[in-house]
């Protein structure tokens, strides 16, 4: 159609010959006069028209009455103002006068026209003018294309592409397109707010750079099986690393775009915090297996990791290992004589006194009031139980507590049971060295009663 129109442009800007002007006589008259005008003019696929100086359609073809729905007729008594949408018609008018004047403008415009059934279509509209050997115009040559569905593929494509920008740049939590190699290709305000990095540096950075060393490995090998197409898309937690360096848990999705032909162009990442939630998930596990008055594990973990150790002596017959049970003497006169904040003081402080005469891979639990327990791991000697829970013993009864009540001394009595091959089939091994405590306390307390 290019090729045409261009032909037609040509022909229109050749004068018209006279019999006595044509190179070949009369006979060729009609390959370059008028005959030949009219036959370009009339097979045209596009709209094409002459107007006059005033506006007036002088000749029309059959594309343009089919494309503006109007006979030829009727369209001879109109001028393209008529045809024009009104919002367009002030910069069509505008355009024509220039054209007139001979000043420098636009010669291709798009507008609208309105058909003859009131509907609307959209139009490319050039125009040549043709000129006497004056100067003075005489009419102009209109070509109109109907690039309605163009138009309306392109706004529904610009309305998709607004439609995606305010998605992502408005989005609640972090967005991202990151290309393959792992370059951030465009963010969003929410995450340079997670990040703690402008959208600026974000553009300079990879997805690997900011990610927790520990993580980035199946951050990588999960990108890689996107790639492969081996997965469609992923979701995993996974730590950022602040730019002021400090750690973060996010929540991410990726999903991967490909281009016509099926190679990759970017992932499309979100990313939201969930820090919130993993403080919570921590605390919630702390209150799941600590002692909230010492720190210390409570009984539900303490009955974990005495049943683990059990098993662990299962597989290992050579394995030795202590159960100590212990319980402060005569503690409800310290809550009945100093309060019970005083009483609270003191327990923390035993908790204080286990956790630094044990090895930090020893197991130290409260287990409600004023009963504690700690499970000595792999000893090497199970004979120095006695010694090592009088150690104990010795430590809790030397030191003074102080209290927001006053100064208190305390001591404990403990029941002691070795854990080995030969015993740890037994149901209640922690009952067994809760009989050992309470002989230990019935016997005059401050004592130790060893179950070997």
């Amino acid at each position: 159609m290019r090729e045409f129109v261009d032909l037609l442009r040509w022909v229109v800007g050749r004068p018209l010959l006279t019999k006595a002007e044509c190179p070949g006589g009369a006979d060729d008259l009609v390959a370059f006069g008028p005959e030949r005008f009219r036959i370009a003019f009339d097979s045209a696929p596009i709209g094409v028209a002459l107007v006059s100086a005033d506006g007036r359609y002088l000749e029309v073809n059959d594309a343009l009455c089919l494309m503006v729905g109007h006979e030829r007729e009727a369209l001879h008594g109109l001028t393209f103002a008529d045809l024009t949408h009104p919002e367009d018609l002030a910069s069509t008018l505008e355009r024509k006068q220039k054209q007139l004047r001979g000043e420098p403008g636009q010669t291709r415009i798009e507008k609208r026209y309105v058909r003859a059934d009131g509907t609307t279509i959209w139009v490319a509209v050039s125009s040549t003018l043709v000129r006497n050997s004056n100067g003075e115009t005489l009419y102009s040559v209109a070509q109109i294309e109907d690039v309605t569905q163009r138009i309306q593929t392109q706004r529904a494509l610009d309305e998709a592409q607004e439609r995606f920008r305010r998605a992502f740049d408005d989005a609640p939590i972090g967005m991202a397109l990151v290309g393959p190699e792992g370059r951030f290709l465009r963010t969003n305000e929410k995450l340079a707010e997670i990040t703690g990095y402008s959208e600026r540096q974000l553009l300079e950075l990879t997805f690997q750079e900011i990610t927790h060393p520990d993580d980035v490995d199946a951050d990588v090998e999960q990108a890689e099986q996107l790639l492969a197409g081996a997965i469609r898309s992923y979701h995993m937690e996974k730590r950022y690393i602040r730019s002021d360096g400090q750690p973060i848990w996010i929540m991410l999705s990726v999903s991967l775009v490909r281009d016509s032909d099926g190679e990759p162009l970017h992932f499309i990442s979100q990313i939201e915090d969930i820090s919130d939630r993993k403080h919570a998930e921590r605390e919630l596990r702390y209150l799941a297996d600590y002692d909230g008055l010492t720190g210390l594990l409570n009984r539900r973990r303490l009955d974990e990791e005495l049943q683990r150790e059990r098993r662990l002596i299962r597989r290992q017959p050579a394995r030795r290992s202590l159960l100590l049970l212990l319980d402060v003497d005569y503690f409800k006169r310290v809550n009945d004589r100093l309060g019970h904040k005083a009483g609270d003081d003191a327990l923390r402080a035993v908790a204080q006194t286990l956790t630094r005469r044990l090895r930090a891979t020893d197991v130290i639990a409260r287990l409600g009031g004023d009963e504690f327990a700690a499970i000595l791991a792999d000893v090497s000697d199970p004979d120095d139980a006695w010694q090592t829970a009088n150690e104990i013993a010795t430590a809790i009864r030397s030191q003074t507590i102080l209290t927001s009540g006053g100064a208190v001394s305390l001591t404990v009595s403990i029941g002691v049971v070795v854990l080995k091959h030969t015993s740890v089939g037994e149901q209640d091994t922690l009952v067994t060295a809760d009989h050992a405590m309470y002989a230990a306390k019935r016997n005059g307390r401050d004592r130790i009663e060893l179950v070997a």
